[in-house]
């Protein structure tokens, strides 16, 4: 399980399993989220907000190695949902 998972205002989300996804509440988004203690060999896949790729669906917009980092989405767009998988 990695450790945390932070949007760049409101609140943390700490903890996930592999392979579930993540997501913020109340069509909730973030320009940049920031991670920490993704295990080595897996990565972090972080998901435009809206339509098709909202919760995880479709091709991550950033995806991330392991460890430590800040995911920022492409410009014109938020992230709303995060999920770590085996690399």
């Amino acid at each position: 399980m990695f450790q945390s998972v932070y949007q760049h205002t409101p609140a943390p989300s700490t903890g996930a399993a592999l392979n579930t996804c993540v997501y913020f509440a109340n069509g909730g988004s973030a320009k940049s989220i920031s991670y920490s203690g993704i295990p080595k060999g897996d990565k972090g896949e972080f998901y435009k907000s809206g339509g098709q790729t909202d919760k995880c669906k479709g091709s991550p917009a950033v995806v991330t190695g392991s460890g430590s980092g800040c995911a920022t989405a492409p410009a014109g767009f938020n992230l709303e949902s995060f999920k770590y998988v085996k690399a």
